[in-house]
Parts: structure tokens; C-alpha cells; sequence
């Protein structure tokens, strides 16, 4: 749930989304939890988005635990990297596309719409 809170704030920071915009919560049929925006995003924004949560509580903790020598924070941290892998895959995608596309989260799978221009429908049908 911390992974998908920092997406939120990754939203609010760096697509300058509206707190109304967001959702966050536990898709039980799919087993995941979950953390959105309905306002499409700047691929750029989206990028940076999608790998806050890696960077907050995947690499912080690592560095901190070799810091310490506490094996339990290294640990963590590496668990943590690993849930982040769906987060490389969306980014890996992004960076194929247009630098000036725009992105909107699915708001039920984890998955990305891609657009030429800004949607005016900011939350798709």
C-alpha cells in the first residue's frame, strides 16, 4: 500500500494533477492494490510517476540498511525492488513511444492508454 501511495504523490508532484483526480484502494478479484488518476499525464510525468514508489521504498531502504548493516532493511528494500517490476515494464514501454504523448491509467487493470494530444474525456469509457 506504500508503493501505490507514493504513485499518488508522484502524480500530485510531477503531473500537477488534482487531489480530487486520484483513487487508491485493493482490487480483491485481481488481488492487487491499486493507486490512480483520472487526468492524463505528460509521458515525462508519467515516467517519473511510475518509479517514485522504486526509488522511496525499494532503494532508500537498501542504501539505508547497508548504512546501518541491518539485513533486515536490505532485505526489504530488495522485496520491495521486486514488486516495483511492473512499474520497469510500464516504463520500459513509455520509453518507446513519442516523448510528447500523453498517458492515462487504466482505472481498474494496471495498464496504460496512450494518446497523440491531451483526451478531453479525462477518464476513459
Amino acid at each position: 500500500m506504500l508503493h501505490e501511495l507514493f504513485h499518488l504523490i508522484g502524480f500530485l508532484i510531477f503531473g500537477k494533477v488534482s487531489f480530487d483526480s486520484l483513487k487508491y484502494g485493493l482490487n480483491l478479484k485481481l488481488g492487487i492494490a491499486y493507486a490512480t488518476t483520472s487526468t492524463p499525464l505528460p509521458s515525462s510525468a508519467m515516467r517519473k510517476a511510475l518509479l517514485l514508489p522504486f526509488w522511496t521504498t525499494a532503494v532508500l531502504p537498501t542504501l539505508i540498511g547497508f548504512w546501518m548493516e541491518d539485513q533486515v532493511l536490505v532485505l526489504l528494500g530488495a522485496m520491495l525492488a521486486a514488486g516495483a517490476a511492473g512499474d520497469f515494464i510500464m516504463y520500459r514501454e513509455l520509453l518507446k513511444e513519442k516523448k510528447d504523448i500523453w498517458v492515462l491509467d487504466d482505472p481498474e487493470l494496471p495498464r496504460l492508454h496512450l494518446y497523440d494530444s491531451k483526451p478531453i474525456n479525462e477518464s476513459p469509457e
